[in-house]
This record gives C-alpha cells, sequence and structure tokens, in this order.
C-alpha cells in the first residue's frame, strides 16, 4: 500500500499504523498549490482566501480550495486507498454585457372598428354637424392599448469582473500502484454522476473523468497530484463551457 509503511493486511490497517512519506509529500503538495492550513488531524482550510491562477481552455480561471479532508480511506478498485475530497471553488473573467428586459407601455391605436358606411357617408356630406360628428367619435378617437416590448439595459459598469462558475465537491482516489498509475477524479454531485458513461462529456461511470487515461498523459517521472488535478480541473472548465455546468 503506497500511503503507508503498513506491512500487514490491507484490513487491518488504521491511522494509527501511520503513513508513508510519499503521502505525506502529496497532502503537501495540495496544501501548498492552494494556500491551505491544516486545521485539524486530516482536515485543511484556506483561511486566507487566497486563489491559484491557471490558464485552462485557453482561459485565464482562478481556482479555491475552501476545504480539502484526507483521512478517509476505502476500498477503491479491490484496494485499500486514502480518499482525497476538496471542495472546489472556480472563477472566470466575465465583461458585462446589455441584457433584454421586458417593460409595459401605452400604445395610441386606432379605433377597431370602421364607421357604418350611411354613416361615414353623413360625415363626408355633413362636415359640421353636431350630431354627425358626436356619432363618429367611437370611430375616429385614437384608444391607448397597454403592450409589452424588449428594451436593451446597460451594464452600470463595463470592467471585467470574476464570476464564480464552478462550486462543487471533488473527489480523487488512488489506485494500489500510485505513483506509476494516476489518480481517478470525479466530481462527487450530481449531476455528474448521474450521465453515466458518456463519450460526448468524456466520464466512465459513476462520474469518473476520462482523463490521463492514454500511455502519454501520464509520467511517473514527470506527473504528481499536481499535474493530475490540473487535468481534472481543466475537464471541469472544458464540460462547462460545453455544456453550461
Amino acid at each position: 500500500m503506497w500511503f503507508t509503511n503498513f506491512q500487514g493486511r490491507p484490513d487491518e490497517w488504521t491511522p494509527a499504523h501511520g503513513y508513508s512519506e510519499l503521502f505525506k509529500e502529496t497532502v503537501r503538495l495540495i496544501r501548498e498549490q492552494f494556500y491551505l492550513e491544516r486545521v485539524k488531524t486530516g482536515e485543511d482550510r484556506n483561511r486566507s482566501g487566497q486563489w491559484r491562477e491557471y490558464t485552462l481552455q485557453g482561459e485565464t480561471v482562478r481556482v479555491s480550495v475552501a476545504r480539502f479532508r484526507y483521512s478517509e480511506v476505502g476500498i477503491m478498485g479491490g484496494s485499500l486507498s486514502p480518499i482525497f475530497r476538496l471542495e472546489v471553488v472556480m472563477q472566470r473573467l466575465i465583461t458585462p454585457e446589455a441584457t433584454w428586459t421586458d417593460e409595459d407601455y401605452w400604445a395610441e391605436l386606432p379605433p377597431e372598428e370602421s364607421a357604418p358606411w350611411w354613416l361615414a357617408m353623413l360625415a363626408e356630406w355633413f362636415p359640421n354637424s353636431d350630431w354627425v360628428n358626436e356619432k363618429m367619435i367611437p370611430y375616429t378617437r385614437m384608444r391607448n392599448v397597454r403592450r409589452t416590448r424588449q428594451v436593451k439595459v446597460q451594464p452600470e459598469s463595463t470592467e471585467p469582473k470574476w464570476e464564480v462558475f464552478f462550486r462543487n465537491p471533488m473527489m480523487i482516489v488512488f489506485p494500489e500502484a500510485f505513483p506509476t498509475e494516476p489518480p481517478r477524479f470525479r466530481v462527487d454531485t450530481n449531476p455528474y454522476k448521474e450521465v453515466g458513461a458518456s463519450h460526448d462529456h468524456h466520464l466512465f461511470n459513476d462520474g469518473w473523468m476520462c482523463i490521463l487515461a492514454g500511455r502519454k498523459d501520464w509520467d511517473v517521472t514527470r506527473d504528481s497530484i499536481l499535474s493530475g488535478l490540473n487535468a481534472a480541473l481543466d475537464w471541469c472548465v472544458l464540460h462547462f463551457k460545453r455544456y453550461g455546468w
């Protein structure tokens, strides 16, 4: 078991048996990358409010891990694995744009009905007749009708601003052969877990991301938990651009 020096059976392991230096280094990398502080055993938090800036899918985004928990273990793929849980928040830079909204207004419209032929004829023959003109009022008076139209509303400011587009828990598990083999990532909430295996969404069953799957995607001499996280964050941005979530 890569995360501990314990030599007994996996089902006998407890936190009291301790953790390996590789496990401690893996936790430290995440802690330092996202400005985290240890608040209790197995849990770090971002108390400073700092963000880590990335370029993902050609776009500048900021990433924060509000909380990082790493004391949990479970059977994953038939072997005992640490389970990392991160509360991930991502922002992107948005330039405010004009919006459209409905506005009620009064429209002045002509009468709905035309005057009877005989009254129209009298009005033509006797234009100064009070009686005829009084009868013609319903057919000549403009009417006010309430209508709705769309109006363009300009933003108060066009200065770009940071806007949160992703706020979800992320789960990381590790194969028994880590770091020779890459960790696995998923957004640990619906609707991601409900999609099922999907080529379009680049997902395996249960919401596991289809990343780091090729032979050249992971190199133990080059990669670490941070490069795996970079790939997972890049997946989140790509998925949001395609599907809006």
